[in-house]
């Protein structure tokens, strides 16, 4: 479960434990709550998306020093000063794919009338329309940059024969609108609802309130009930960050079980983890947001283990 619905997810949860913490252990044995790259915190997480862009050399020593003086991520409204240096860091990833830094970019034609339409540039900083973000509420911004990116991924297709597409096609869109399927899931059946289905509802992001500024309480609600709780992150992912959620977990402190060590795919070093009472933290090597996308063996192998319960290979 990744990013933003790692929210919904997680508060679900938490509903869940607390009509029976305490009554029962058997559900606490069956249940557990994996996450993906997700947002957790908005301090720690844009605390680490700034740390990350310096750390893999997206941005200069002076901007992340910029960073550092001005912006005081424990506050909802950043100075200009902060916005500023914030928006260098933004126009830098637009150069690459901040989703996974170290995969090729798409070079989709961004002369069209739909790119135009959804990015433009004033005083060389990105401004992101992000089906209309106020760009005034850098939170907001954040947060529309992330479904945005998303958006366009889904809506971009160039087919390629072999390899990694950089302008991966989803087909969800597709798929989701044809009439049989809608009928499958007994979804628009009477056709009422004549607008395309869409990834992203423009609509439902324009009002929704970013009321919910951390979850790591939701966490400790888990843990105490006795849930299995595992966060993984590809290492490649500049949006949300592994450094970000490092700091989120570690803000938990709770008791190490085992220390940080490497596990293994094919003798090959698949990425890294710590289990903590309670939790366990993973990180996935070479894979950006979408650990699946990129690192399909290595997700699989991931999953299996969590639905298990079981400990990832320690041994080639």
């Amino acid at each position: 479960m990744a990013s933003q619905l790692a929210h919904v997810t997680k508060v679900l949860i938490s509903s869940l434990r607390a009509s029976d913490i305490g009554a029962t252990t058997k559900l606490s044995q069956s249940v557990a709550a994996g996450v993906g790259n997700p947002i957790t915190n908005d301090y720690y997480d844009s605390k680490g998306l700034a740390e990350y862009a310096w750390s893999h050399a997206v941005v200069s020593d002076d901007v992340y020093a910029r960073i550092k003086k001005y912006c005081d991520f424990k506050i909802s409204n950043w100075s200009d000063d902060c916005n500023a240096a914030m928006d260098i860091v933004s126009s830098q990833y637009q150069e690459i794919d901040i989703y996974n830094i170290y995969a090729p970019k798409c070079l989709l034609n961004q002369s069209s009338a739909s790119y135009a339409n959804r990015a433009f540039f004033v005083n060389d900083k990105v401004k992101y329309l992000c089906i209309n973000a106020d760009s005034s509420k850098p939170k907001v911004l954040l947060k529309a940059m992330l479904i945005f990116g998303m958006q366009e991924q889904f809506r971009r297709r160039i087919r390629m024969f072999s390899g990694y597409d950089p302008c991966y096609a989803s087909y969800s869109e597709d798929y989701f609108n044809k009439k049989e399927v809608q009928n499958a899931f007994h979804a628009n059946v009477r056709g009422l609802h004549p607008a395309k289905w869409h990834v992203c509802s423009d609509s439902i992001l324009n009002s929704y309130n970013f009321s919910v500024f951390s979850v790591l309480p939701i966490y400790s609600k888990l843990i105490k009930a006795g849930l299995r709780v595992w966060l993984y992150s590809g290492d490649a992912d500049g949006r949300v960050p592994v450094i970000g959620s490092r700091y989120c977990v570690e803000a938990l402190r709770l008791p190490i079980k085992t220390q940080w060590q490497p596990w293994y795919l094919d003798k090959q070093v698949a990425g890294r983890f710590v289990e903590y009472y309670g939790m366990s933290m993973v990180t996935i090597r070479g894979a950006g947001h979408l650990v699946p996308l990129n690192k399909p063996d290595e997700g699989l192998a991931l999953i299996n283990a969590f639905l298990r319960g079981e400990q990832l290979p320690t041994h080639r």
